[in-house]
């Protein structure tokens, strides 16, 4: 079996896969030599596109959940991203890209409560629909192949370096829409989390079980190592501004009570162990 690498700094070039877990609808591979993890058979960005652009993808519990929170959690969710993007302070005037709006929940906080310019990028049209019906810029459509004719003071990639069949591709075209000194705020699973590891005993001891599609999802591509991410970036040409491991909210976990009373468990564990899911990187363009 194998699994392309995603790196061309990577030994190897195209690296031999080691499969490490299985779902319904795949197997997840390793590359023996960046350590990224990815769906097997890999999935062309057309497929991708497809999926997300899916009403089912819309209605998915976890988009469910995030536009059922109450006000004081989305501020204080999406407050968190453009403090920590500025932590000297919030340039005033600045635009601002959202990948992947959605409909156009952290738009609305980035102007009500920063006062910024901002705009999207959304694949789903009922998403882009809702987002443009509250008056911000959309553009419909992947962000792999549409035409972005501005530039951008920040640009705001939450949960979507996954979802696309090359990260590169998608690194390298949103640098090219930043202005000089921009930021670029990533916002991505993290593939050494313990809940992975933990996933990889249960398909060796159980087999392609059920809850192992709620830890892959099939709307993901790719699992990053901290490592690995950093190095994507720097790459493209990008510097590290910070990088830092967090957990996953779980108000934001709509898989029912007991998985939530589940989990809480698992993420003390990987509190503990300094191995939580979710990585913060914030890169700028030098």
């Amino acid at each position: 079996m194998s699994a392309h690498c995603l790196f061309t700094s990577c030994q190897g070039g195209p690296a031999a896969g080691q499969r490490v877990c299985g779902n319904s609808f795949a197997d997840i591979c390793v590359c023996q030599n960046c350590g990224m993890q990815r769906i097997h058979p890999p999935r062309a960005q057309n497929i991708l596109d497809s999926l997300h652009s899916d009403p089912a993808y819309f209605k998915h519990p976890y988009f469910t959940s995030r536009r059922s929170l109450g006000d004081k959690q989305r501020l204080d969710s999406y407050r968190r991203i453009v403090n920590e993007m500025y932590p000297e302070g919030v340039p005033k005037g600045m635009r601002i890209l959202d990948v992947g709006c959605d409909t156009g929940a952290f738009m609305d906080v980035c102007k009500n409560d920063f006062s910024l310019s901002v705009a999207g990028v959304e694949i789903s049209p009922t998403s882009a629909a809702i987002a443009k019906e509250k008056g911000f810029d959309v553009y419909v459509g992947s962000i792999m192949d549409i035409s972005i004719p501005e530039k951008f003071d920040a640009i705001v990639l939450n949960d979507v370096i996954e979802h696309v069949a090359e990260p590169d591709k998608l690194v390298k075209i949103l640098s090219e829409c930043l202005k000089p000194h921009g930021r670029l705020f990533i916002s991505t699973p993290n593939g050494d989390a313990l809940i992975y590891s933990i996933g990889s005993i249960l398909f060796r001891a159980f087999g392609r079980i059920g809850l192992l599609d709620k830890l892959y999802l099939p709307y993901h591509e790719w699992y990053f190592p901290p490592s690995a991410l950093k190095q994507l970036v720097q790459d493209k040409g990008l510097k590290v501004f910070s990088h830092r491991l967090v957990e996953f909210p779980l108000s934001e976990f709509g898989h029912g009570i007991i998985l939530k009373i589940t989990m809480a468990f698992v993420f003390y564990l990987q509190y503990i162990l300094g191995r939580p899911s979710v990585q913060f990187l914030i890169a700028e363009k030098v």
